[in-house]
C-alpha cells in the first residue's frame, strides 16, 4: 500500500510539472485592432471581443479600437448588439 501511494504521488508531481512547463512555454501577445463593418468600413464601437480559449475579453472603445492578450492559435469571438 505504501509503495502505491508513493507511486501515485510521483505521478501527480510529474503531471503537475509537465502542465506547468507547458503553460510557461505558451507565448502571449497583445493584439491591437479595430472592429469595422465589412460593408461600409465604419468602425463599430462597444463591440465585445472575447478569446474563446481563455474567456478573457474586452469591449471596443468609441472608435472600435481594442487590445487583448492572445496566444498563437487562439480564436477570437466578436459580437455586437444593435
Amino acid at each position: 500500500m505504501n509503495y502505491s501511494i508513493k507511486k501515485l504521488v510521483r505521478f501527480v508531481f510529474l503531471m503537475l510539472s509537465v502542465l506547468a512547463s507547458e503553460q510557461s512555454t505558451a507565448q502571449s501577445y497583445i493584439l491591437k485592432g479595430t472592429v469595422v463593418d465589412s460593408d461600409s468600413s465604419f468602425t463599430i464601437p462597444n463591440s465585445y471581443v472575447v478569446n474563446s480559449k481563455t474567456f478573457a475579453g474586452t469591449i471596443t472603445n468609441g472608435i472600435g479600437y481594442f487590445e487583448l492578450s492572445v496566444a498563437q492559435g487562439d480564436t477570437l469571438i466578436f459580437s455586437n448588439v444593435g
